[in-house]
Parts: C-alpha cells; sequence; structure tokens
C-alpha cells in the first residue's frame, strides 16, 4: 500500500512539475505578444511560487532560470539594439533575484506550516498512550466496585468517559493529518450498510442515546444494494453523524438514520436529528475545520470543530460526498453517499 502511494505521489509531483513548465511557456507567449510596455513579466512569479509551495525549493529555482531564459527570449531579445550592451543582462539578474526571493519565501513559509503541523502530530501522538492508560487504570479500578462507595464511584465513571472523550479528539486530531496529507490506507469491500447501521446504533451508541433520551430510528431497506468502501471509515463518519445529533438534540425527540439507494451506483446515509438546526449560510462551511473554530465562535451548533472535518475528507476518501440541510429551529440532516456494489441486493435476514 505505500509502495503505491509512493509511487502515485511521485507521478503526480512530475505532472505538477510539467503543468508549471507549461505555465512558464504560457506566460512567455503572453509576455511575447503583449510586448515589454505592459511588465506583463510579472506572472513568471506564479509558476515559481507554485513550485516553491508543492514542489521545494530546487524546483523553484529551476523553475526561476527557466523563467528568466523565457523572458529573455520573448521579451528582451524582441528590443532594437541598447546602447548599453549590459543592461539586458543586469535586468536579467534582476528578474532572477526577484523571482528567487519568491521561491524561497513561500518554501520557507511551507517548510515551517510542515514543521508546525509534525510538531502537531507527535505531540497528539504522544498524548495517546497517557490517555489511553488513564483509562484502562479507570476501567480496572471500576471493576471492583467493593473498593468504590457510591460518590466515589459516580466520580470515576466521570473521569472515564472524559478519558475516553480526550482519545477520541486525540484520534480525531490524527486522523485529519492522516487524511490531509493522503496518508491514511483506505481499504474498500463489499459490506451491508444494514450491517454497519446495526452496529453503529445498537453497539457504540446505544447507551448513550437512551442516557439522553434520544430515540434512534434506523430505516434501512432489506433490498438496499451492498456498497463498496472502508467499513471502518463508513462506521467512523456514521457515528461522528449520530453523535453529532444525539448531543445537539433535546431530551424525548428522535434522530433518524436513513440508508436509500441513489441512481445505479451510488448510495445515500442520512442522519436527522431534531435540533436547533444551523443557519443556512454555515451549512457549507462547517465540513471545513478551520470554519468550525468561527462557528463555534458564533454560538452554532457544531460538535467539537473535528467530527465534520473528518468527515467530509473521509467520505472524499471512499469516493463519496457529504452535505448538509438545515433551518434554524427545524433541526439538521446530514447525508452522505458510498458507492453501490455492482447493484447486488443484500439478502433478507
Amino acid at each position: 500500500m505505500s509502495a503505491k502511494l509512493g509511487s502515485a505521489v511521485l507521478r503526480s509531483r512530475w505532472a505538477l512539475g510539467g503543468l508549471l513548465i507549461a505555465l512558464v511557456a504560457l506566460v512567455g507567449l503572453g509576455d511575447r505578444l503583449t510586448g515589454p510596455e505592459f511588465a506583463f513579466g510579472i506572472f513568471y512569479a506564479l509558476p515559481v511560487a507554485l513550485g516553491a509551495w508543492f514542489l521545494g525549493r530546487r524546483a523553484a529555482a529551476a523553475l526561476s532560470l527557466m523563467s528568466v531564459a523565457t523572458w529573455l527570449m520573448a521579451d528582451d531579445l524582441g528590443r532594437l539594439p541598447s546602447p548599453h550592451p549590459f543592461l539586458l543582462y543586469w535586468e536579467a539578474v534582476a528578474h532572477l533575484g526577484f523571482l528567487v526571493i519568491v521561491a524561497l519565501s513561500i518554501a520557507a513559509l511551507r517548510s515551517r506550516r510542515d514543521m508546525e503541523r509534525q510538531l502537531v502530530d507527535f505531540i497528539v501522538h504522544d498524548l495517546r498512550t497517557p490517555a489511553s492508560a488513564v483509562g484502562i487504570a479507570l476501567s480496572s479500578l471500576l471493576r471492583e466496585p467493593e473498593r468504590l462507595d457510591c460518590r466515589q464511584r459516580q466520580v470515576a465513571e466521570i473521569a472515564k468517559s472524559a478519558s475516553g472523550r480526550m482519545l477520541e479528539l486525540i484520534e480525531s486530531l490524527l486522523n485529519l493529518s492522516r487524511l490531509e496529507a493522503h496518508r491514511m490506507p483506505v481499504e474498500p469491500q463489499v459490506l451491508s450498510l444494514g450491517d454497519v447501521v446495526a452496529r453503529v446504533t445498537q453497539q457504540e451508541l446505544a447507551l448513550w442515546a437512551e442516557d439522553h433520551e434520544i430515540t434512534i430510528q434506523a430505516e434501512v431497506p432489506a433490498s438496499l444494494p451492498r456498497a463498496y468502501a472502508d467499513p471502518a471509515i463508513v462506521e467512523r463518519v456514521l457515528a461522528n453523524l449520530l453523535g453529532n445529533a444525539v448531543k445537539h438534540s433535546p431530551p424525548g425527540s428522535q434522530v433518524r438514520v436513513r440508508a436509500e439507494r441513489n441512481g445505479a451506483e451510488v448510495l445515500t446515509i442520512s442522519v436527522a436529528d431534531q435540533g436547533p438546526g444551523i443557519p443556512r449560510e454555515w451549512a457549507r462551511r462547517v465540513f471545513n475545520r478551520f470554519e468550525q473554530v468561527r462557528a463555534r465562535s458564533a454560538r452554532v451548533p457544531v460538535g467539537t470543530g473535528l467530527g465534520l472535518a473528518f468527515c467530509r475528507l473521509a467520505v472524499e476518501a471512499i469516493g463519496g460526498h457529504i452535505w448538509l440541510e438545515s433551518e434554524p429551529g427545524a433541526g439538521t440532516t446530514v447525508s452522505f453517499t458510498v458507492p453501490a456494489a455492482n447493484g447486488t441486493a443484500v439478502p433478507s435476514p
């Protein structure tokens, strides 16, 4: 899997390099057609900047030299002979210096961002071990009820729940980083959405929903075709969406999970709650990590700010898409699609 991923990344880098070279040539053509009086040469900074951000300093340096050579051919070599023969070369050096400064600045910004991201990943990864140890210790303690009185047991259960939530946040951060870097393994297989919905609703979230006085209703037709997706990712996405729905639903309300066919090759899973709803202007934006930070500041009910961002990246990784429909006071419905597996029907139980 890693070898295939590395080969794909290498091919994408070569493809991007070819596109940037073509962009240099296109800018050179525009420079030649417009002439020196339009200062079209400033656009050579575009392929250099893209090369520095996506391919690194060496590629940006090569693109800088190529851009200066193209500029010389497209612009200055078409001028009338100058009384100052060194002026042409001075302009070329000035252009090259400008492009190199652009390349180094952008490459430094990219390098700093990558280092900060790696530091966050290391810290989050190191936090997982002590958080797991705390959860294991509390579970062991709760298995010996004779050592605890009622108050102590209640406090231990609260602490265990908090440590479990901490582990969920840590896993969300790690998975977000993996998905953004295209390093999270995706292993699609033929699966029954009915089985997935049953596992999530009857095992993972049943007690939590009962504690919040929420009823979860699942609607999965017996004739629904099988899906072709990574079951772990589909379960994680569905659990996140259901967790948000339960958290933001009033006691005594209902959360509905529905799976249905949406065309010949696509299946749709939707989670609908009866909560406070989300303003229409936030419906598209809440799936972005940083927009969720702004949404929480605006008191929009979006959970931790990590769950929906993970869901979007995870659904896209298995070839689907996700969207949200909501009105303030009328509840929220979040839907996502998964590919169908050759239209094979799930046998009735």
